[in-house]
């Protein structure tokens, strides 16, 4: 009720650009719940993943949860995983 978690895929940006207020991760989470509840309520970035990484995107639907998972994450209380996924040999 508070919280959206969203499999953000490798290429899409997280928020607005300054060529593409429409076509992000934020927007078309907007647009999905509009469609499936008749309103999409305030959605809030927790924090930032970069356009090339893919990964899972918390969005909060309140400031007050916004502002409590800053916190969680500012003061080192979540844990990040990131994995490679590579193919072939180094040259080393």
């Amino acid at each position: 009720a508070w919280l959206v978690a969203l499999h953000k895929r490798q290429g899409w940006y997280v928020g607005a650009t300054p060529w593409d207020v429409h076509g992000n991760a934020l927007a078309a989470l907007g647009r999905f719940l509009a469609a499936r509840d008749g309103l999409a309520p305030p959605l809030h970035l927790a924090h930032q993943l970069d356009r090339d990484t893919s990964g899972l995107l918390l969005i909060a639907k309140a400031p007050a949860v916004k502002a409590a998972l800053h916190v969680a994450f500012a003061g080192g209380h979540v844990a990040k995983q990131y994995r490679c996924l590579c193919a072939g040999a180094p040259l080393w």
